[in-house]
């Protein structure tokens, strides 16, 4: 469940990666929500992969 008095980060994987890169990190961030999405165009991510930061940030 999402605490709303908690801290949110998104953790973004690098190219050719998946948010299982985040893994072992997590579980020392429980005072946050964490969210790690797959960017598309990436192994689990859905959807054409983008080729701006900007065209990132807007699938995410």
């Amino acid at each position: 469940m999402i605490d709303p008095r908690s801290p949110t980060i998104v953790l973004i994987h690098g190219a050719g990666a998946t948010h299982t890169v985040w893994d072992s990190v997590v579980p020392g961030l429980i005072e946050f929500t964490v969210f790690t999405p797959d960017l598309p165009g990436h192994v689990a991510g859905s959807g054409a992969s983008h080729d701006t930061v900007a065209g990132y940030a807007d699938a995410i």
